[in-house]
């Protein structure tokens, strides 16, 4: 590999520094600054690769955050039509008769296990929910 010489200037306190480095370890001046240009630019390396790094990290967040978002106003959504059902359902499902509220009580029983028993078969099958209303008719 072909090399190339450079001159570098060190005040006098910076070159005392290395120097007495350079007899606690051993060495020459050309390998200490060769051994720091490297550091340097491996430094640089580093740096380009951790702001790319968290340029990505930003594009994630960022859409994460709007997936979020769209969870957040599916919730809302789900949220107004559960209102809705239960105001409905309240409003318009007669009491049941006093004789009659242990067979119903059975006959939910019976429906609602039917129901946890299908769903996870249903998502399973990837045909989601959607999937019980056809069998529940």
């Amino acid at each position: 590999m072909a090399t190339s010489q450079i001159s570098v200037r060190l005040d006098d306190g910076m070159l005392q520094k290395l120097e007495a480095l350079l007899a606690e370890r051993g060495g020459t001046r050309a390998a200490a600054v060769r051994e720091a240009v490297r550091d340097w630019l491996q430094e640089e390396r580093r740096r380009d690769e951790q702001d790319h790094l968290e340029a990505r990290i930003a594009g994630s967040l960022s859409r994460t955050r709007k997936e979020i978002s769209l969870v957040r106003n599916d919730v809302h959504v789900l949220m107004a039509f559960f209102d809705r059902f239960v105001r409905s359902y309240l409003v318009h499902t007669p009491p049941v008769p006093s004789e009659a509220i242990d067979a119903q009580a059975a006959t939910a029983s019976d429906r609602y296990h039917k129901l946890m028993r299908d769903i996870p078969s249903a998502l399973q099958n990837g045909e989601g929910l959607a999937a019980l209303w056809s069998v529940a008719e």
